[in-house]
């Protein structure tokens, strides 16, 4: 997906003499540089244009030193690399020991430091960072500001709303993303951060007004290795991004958030939500857990002095936390929050989460993009039931294998009915996976394993009774599968949707 900007608006705004962006870089320049001047940035060859500064990426899979001939046939006028490249002596190299780190500090020159003018809102943790994101986004919005949006779902700038692809974009696209909501007179943006993200270094040369810490809990071992580097990863962000005169807004239930507390320069706002009395109520914001009624969960504030009284329209329990984090969010703004408490009555859905799916079934189906052991818990033990849960779930291949066991053994202590299935397999064989996951099943629990995603989802359906509640878990807002290197289309909604259409049941 090409996400550049190409209209004469932006040309004529962002265009700059190559000498000005490379001014005082940790680089070494080949070639004359005086009388460039750069149109854009690009870090893809395929959408490289005539005047742009083509950044060559060494990728995981891919480096992009491979692609420099593509880009400079397609016009690239000078190029960033990490090592000098033969045979393109026609044209500027800049060669830099960490190429990542320079593009940061590039897409940012470039585009006008987009981020000094508007209040970034960051948002990092293992779960909860897309539902937080949505619930600031609208907190936002109903005290009267205008906000964009970068994350798992979608991107909005003010001008376009696009799917996503990463959590967080490359970093080229998050300066450019901004620059358009400088353009469109946003205040500020609500975006996710990803511990990878922070670990390459794409958000190095954002300043954060705010940033928030949801959990941490197991997750791309893979990638991080263990726990510490995982916490350093995400420690990024409130030790070096985040203004001075910024707030760190940390989620006392969780361990990992006294470690941020005493390494960031910034203010602090705590927040905690008791759910099943083992919680925390040692933090500035408090939200106690009042049950489930009319679909509304309710709950009763304490901060400071005060003691509110207020509901979200969703059903899950784990939603209370993501509620305590957006208002503390804005609240430590500097918001009024009782006008907070008072706008989440009307909190919209979060595509994916907890998201119930409606067609005249005597019984509940939600769709959730748990797909760790500590999100398929609290999604598990958060929703109620009359009658059994039934889970659908599967685990991601060429990623962190050693939460397997632990998703099957989650699902097992906390479900009545179990459909082991695949999600995203990837360059792995599924069968594989699920055999990685089945030894966390203890014997004795009842289970199927179906390794088509599609034929699972209708066996569990079929097999539901009145009053039970079904459970598909892993994908949530995500539309494919991807199965070898190709994503395939694949919507949870709409086999679900579909699967009840064929069922007998005649939709909302």
């Amino acid at each position: 997906m090409n996400l550049a900007i190409n209209d004469d608006t932006m040309d004529s705004i962002y265009k700059k003499p190559l000498r000005d962006i490379l001014e005082g870089l940790d680089c070494d320049i080949f070639g004359d540089v005086d009388d460039i001047l750069i149109t854009d940035l690009s870090n893809d060859s395929r959408q490289a244009k005539p005047g742009d500064l083509f950044v060559a990426v060494p990728g995981f899979k891919f480096d992009g030193a491979k692609f420099i001939p593509e880009a400079a046939s397609m016009g690239a006028v000078a190029i960033v690399t990490k090592k000098k490249i033969k045979g393109l002596e026609h044209m500027p190299l800049i060669v830099c020991k960490d190429v990542r780190k320079v593009m940061s500090r590039i897409g940012s020159r470039f585009f006008n430091q987009p981020s000094r003018n508007l209040d970034i809102i960051g948002i990092t943790g293992t779960n909860g960072k897309t539902t937080v994101t949505y619930m600031i986004s609208h907190l936002m919005s109903a005290l009267g500001k205008s906000y964009g949006k970068i994350g798992t779902v979608e991107y909005y700038t003010g001008k376009r709303t696009i799917q996503a692809i990463n959590t967080t974009p490359d970093t080229i696209e998050i300066h450019r993303m901004l620059a358009e909501m400088v353009e469109c007179k946003l205040d500020g943006c609500v975006m996710e951060v990803s511990s990878h993200g922070l670990d390459q270094n794409r958000c190095n040369d954002i300043e954060y007004a705010a940033a928030v810490f949801t959990n941490l809990t197991q997750d791309h071992l893979d990638y991080h290795k263990d726990f510490e580097n995982y916490f350093a990863a995400k420690a990024i962000l409130f030790e070096k991004l985040l203004k001075r005169d910024g707030v760190a807004v940390l989620n006392a239930n969780d361990p990992y958030a006294e470690r941020l507390n005493k390494l960031t320069a910034a203010k602090t706002i705590t927040y905690s939500a008791i759910i099943n009395g083992s919680q925390t109520n040692d933090a500035d914001i408090v939200l106690i857990d009042k049950g489930y009624e009319n679909n509304n969960r309710h709950y009763e504030l304490k901060y400071n002095d005060q003691t509110l009284v207020g509901s979200i329209p969703h059903l899950g329990k784990f939603n209370l936390i993501n509620t305590a984090a957006a208002i503390a969010t804005v609240t430590g703004l500097g918001y009024d929050i009782t006008e907070a408490v008072e706008a989440m009555k009307r909190a919209p859905q979060v595509p994916g989460r907890a998201e119930k799916i409606v067609a005249g079934q005597p019984f509940e189906v939600i769709i959730d993009y748990a797909h760790t052991p500590d999100a398929l818990e609290n999604l598990l033990t958060g929703v109620d039931s009359k009658g059994r849960k039934i889970i659908v779930f599967g685990c991601g291949g060429d990623r962190d294998k050693t939460k397997r066991p632990i998703m099957g053994q989650v699902a097992a202590k906390y479900a009545d009915r179990l459909f082991v299935t695949s999600d995203n397999p990837r360059t792995e064989d599924p069968h594989k996976i699920i055999e990685d996951m089945l030894p966390g099943i203890p014997t004795g629990v009842d289970y199927d394993v179906i390794e088509k995603r599609d034929e699972a989802i209708v066996k569990a359906l079929m097999v539901a009774e009145p009053d039970d509640l079904v459970i598909i878990a892993g994908k949530g807002h995500e539309d494919y599968q991807v199965i070898g290197n190709t994503r395939h289309y694949f919507s949870d909604p709409q086999v679900v949707l579909s699967s009840l259409k064929k069922l007998g049941y005649a939709g909302n």
